[in-house]
């Protein structure tokens, strides 16, 4: 127990590095309803494994046979390898639908649930260097890309993965629901910046930001609070957040999250620390197999 629990904190403390170089996007263009026409029926035993876990349930068609409406084209982008997907579909449902279900009750996710989960085999490269690691798209549409890289039995992956996945769907959340931007942008309103990419996580904790990337602007900001939160059990998190020097870095993270813990409350009715603790339980299961 004592290795998982080392295990649990040596991944999500190189997920902190990860984040820096890599980025997520929202596509304010998508209309909805656009491109979410339901595929044929098949009989194919992936096919049929993705309809009794995620289309059944919860109404989330999961894309990941190539469709070139749904990615960049300017980029260098290509489908999942096939053997792949299920494990990387088991560890998400495992590590973001089970915990809320746990929390929420089932209606919770079968409500609040992107229409579509796009997996991209291909690294999505921007210009500036960075990768994007996913896009949530007005609360229709999650993509993730990077998924022919990642191994489920491999500890950095699951917390690259869990951290992508819950960064994406709090962007749903709020898209569904908007948080206060102007309350939370009063917090540390001059710490934005386009160049997010030049900073480093540690510098940016000390100026209020859990990361680099949460500088880029309010709605990331937001969206890197939630997931960071939920990557890392309430020890890890008061650890992280009582070992910044900066009195008035932690006064200013300690806002935010009241922010979100009071969104999640007073939008959802859902207790934060108790999806934490859920997440959290479900990680440990996973590195032990």
């Amino acid at each position: 127990m004592d290795n998982i629990k080392k295990n649990v904190f040596v991944f999500l403390s190189v997920v902190a590095i990860i984040i820096l170089f890599e980025g997520c996007d929202e596509d304010p263009e998508l209309t909805p309803g656009s491109d979410l026409n339901p595929p044929p029926a098949s009989d194919d035993a992936l096919d049929l494994w993705i309809k009794d876990n995620y289309v059944d349930p919860f109404n989330i068609e999961v894309v990941y046979k190539w469709q070139e409406s749904l990615v960049d084209q300017s980029r260098y982008l290509f489908p999942p390898h096939k053997d792949s997907v299920q494990s990387i579909l088991e560890l998400i449902k495992a590590i973001w639908i089970e915990p809320y279900n746990q929390v929420a009750g089932r209606p919770f996710m079968q409500e609040l649930r992107p229409s579509q989960l796009v997996l991209v085999g291909g690294i999505n490269r921007n210009p500036s260097g960075t990768n994007t690691l996913g896009i949530a798209e007005q609360g229709k549409r999650i993509t993730l890309f990077n998924i022919n890289l990642m191994d489920k039995t491999n500890v950095d992956d699951i917390g690259e993965l869990m951290l992508i996945v819950h960064h994406e769907y709090a962007h749903i959340l709020h898209q569904s629901k908007p948080f206060d931007e102007e309350v939370w942008g009063e917090i540390t309103p001059e710490g934005y910046t386009a160049q997010w990419f030049n900073e480093d996580d540690d510098s940016s904790r000390e100026e209020g930001f859990i990361s680099a990337y949460a500088r880029s602007n309010e709605n990331e900001d937001f969206a890197e609070m939630v997931a960071q939160m939920l990557t890392r059990n309430r020890i890890a998190w008061n650890s992280l957040i009582d070992g910044i020097w900066s009195y008035e870095g932690r006064l200013d993270i300690r806002q935010k999250e009241q922010l979100v813990a009071s969104y999640y409350r007073d939008e959802y009715g859902l207790n934060v620390y108790e999806l934490q603790d859920s997440i959290y339980n479900v990680t440990t299961r996973a590195l032990r197999r």
